[in-house]
């Protein structure tokens, strides 16, 4: 238990460089690229955009490659051993026409991983990557320190069955009627399928919202007269600016840098989200962060209502997701109002928020026992341990834990403790009030 949260602790300690300065129009090209084997005949493009210490790997959402990341690896970089994969059919990556499969994606994860003999990794998933995530936790337990979900937290890496989603309630109904086929007077089936029928019609419904509400306006000329202007149009959506090497990889550019055709492959991105797999939980200790509600982004409709009933689908069910999540029993979940889908470039004051956290420090293993601590006994005894180094850097660090683990109760016991000792309490510090701030009601290390 102390081992895994520690590791949820570095997820929060990881996501700390986000966003810190706002990124550049232009990103910075990784220091190295590569391409791994996943398996034959498949290759996968790997970014490196160097650093020492923990190895974080990012992992891009649908339709985008690694360099959405050339922003922010270079900042990681400063603190982590930062690398970026992109999964097969998009980018520079290997297209077969199969393994799009949640399972099959995890596996090309864990087969970079392998190559590059990387061991515990935070793996820091955006937007469709958290059913990466999840099936690298499922699929290969252990092999991720921690799980960081950017946006990712979607019914494809976590589902609610209250809730439902398209994609899965579609194949679901799909085997009912392929039963019913083969056995149409099975009364049990009838009522399993017309059950399902229902959830999957909810789930339409939501779809039918989302594309009327949510679907933009199609880019004018001029907004593909440079890579900058078309960085300016998306803007709009990412709320940050999209790396240029990113446009480069998705859009063909013309000898006058005009962005021209979309140089993805469709069949890829539509094959990930008809393979979703139920997840009904995640093991690995995980970070999840959500932006909700979000910020308003351009439409193609102007319709109150239409708008409203989007507004109304999306209420639904982040908030469904985000109860499911904070159910998981080594999750930590963050709700930032009013950024955007790609949060990591949407809101600086993200990083404003979460960079506090880098200053926390870790604590010696003898702390990680005082989360579970149910009485001041046993917190003495602990303190106890601490007391022997006399070491005033690990009092504070303890009595922070007393903080940070909901025992407050007991911290005007601790306070005075403290004073006999002439220690200065952590959480007067100033990076300690703002780390405590944030890590108040989560019960591990700060």
């Amino acid at each position: 238990m102390g081992q895994q949260i520690r590791m949820t602790v570095f997820a929060l300690i990881a996501c700390a460089a986000f966003a810190q300065n706002g990124p550049s129009s232009q990103g910075e090209t990784a220091l190295k690229t590569q391409f791994v084997a996943v398996q034959p005949d498949v290759k996968l493009e790997v970014l490196d955009w160097g650093g020492t210490g923990r190895n974080l790997v990012l992992l891009a959402g649908l339709g985008s490659t690694a360099h959405v990341f050339d922003s922010l690896g270079p900042k990681l970089a400063a603190h982590y051993h930062v690398i970026g994969i992109t999964r097969r059919g998009f980018g520079q990556s290997a297209a077969p026409q199969t393994g799009f499969d949640a399972r099959r994606l995890g596996d090309d994860v864990v087969a970079v991983l392998d190559a590059l003999h990387i061991a515990d990794p935070v793996l820091v998933g955006h937007s469709i990557a958290g059913e990466e995530l999840s099936a690298i936790s499922a699929y290969h337990p252990g092999r991720a320190a921690a799980l960081i979900y950017l946006d990712a937290g979607g019914t494809f890496a976590l589902y609610n069955p209250k809730h439902g989603d398209y994609t899965p309630a579609l194949a679901q109904l799909r085997d009912d009627l392929s039963a019913l086929q083969k056995n149409l007077f099975d009364d049990g089936l009838i009522s399993k399928t017309l059950t399902d029928m229902a959830l999957f019609q909810a789930n339409l419904a939501e779809l039918r919202g989302e594309v009327e509400g949510a679907t933009g306006p199609s880019p004018k000329d001029s907004d593909l007269a440079s890579i900058s202007a078309f960085q300016s149009y998306m803007k709009g959506y990412y709320g940050g600016i999209i790396p240029e090497s990113e446009v480069r990889q998705l859009h063909r550019i013309g000898e006058e840098g005009r962005v021209g055709e979309f140089l993805g492959h469709g069949y890829a991105g539509q094959s990930v989200m008809l393979e979703e797999e139920r997840f009904h939980s995640i093991d690995t200790p995980l970070l999840a962060i959500f932006s909700y509600p979000s910020a308003p982004y351009p439409s193609q409709t102007s319709d109150p209502a239409k708008l409203a009933a989007y507004r109304a689908a999306e209420t639904g069910r982040i908030e469904a997701q985000i109860a499911i999540f904070r159910e998981q029993p080594h999750a930590k979940v963050i709700v930032i109002p009013n950024a955007t889908h790609f949060i990591f470039l949407s809101r600086e004051v993200i990083g404003r928020r979460l960079v506090t956290l880098i200053r926390c420090r870790s604590v010696p293993s003898c702390c990680q026992q005082a989360i579970a601590l149910t009485t001041w006994s046993d917190w003495v005894r602990i303190l106890g341990g601490l007391q022997q180094s006399r070491n005033p850097l690990q009092l504070n660090a303890g009595f922070a834990i007393l903080r940070a683990a909901e025992l407050g109760r007991w911290r005007d016991q601790g306070l005075r403790s403290l004073r006999r000792r002439r220690v200065q309490p952590a959480w007067r510090q100033p990076h300690y009030v703002k780390c405590l701030g944030l890590c108040h009601g989560y019960t591990a290390c700060p």
